[in-house]
């Protein structure tokens, strides 16, 4: 799919991200309907964040090319970011 996305002027490529970001947050929203289970939901949940994260970090912040310490650092703030959303259910359980 990248090489599709880097034939794409940059209107183009920001609009299909965009709506690719807009599917994935429709189908994070229809998950809660369908999936009862707490467990099953946050893990998906936080799966679609860093996915999400990754997306925006990728091709909004244009990182991809950058030096891999930086692309890192960032990625690894969306994993974060997705275990404080974890420690945070866990934390309400008890």
């Amino acid at each position: 799919m990248n090489n599709y996305l880097e034939q794409l002027n940059p209107v183009q490529r920001a609009t299909l991200i965009w709506l690719a970001l807009m599917v994935v947050t429709i189908l994070a929203a229809l998950m809660s309907i369908f999936f009862k289970s707490g467990v099953v939901l946050l893990l998906a949940s936080v799966v679609i964040l860093i996915f999400k994260g990754q997306m925006v970090i990728d091709h909004f912040m244009e990182l991809r090319h950058v030096s891999k310490h930086w692309r890192r650092l960032m990625s690894a703030y969306c994993i974060v970011i997705g275990a404080f959303v974890i420690a945070a259910y866990l934390m309400g359980i008890s």
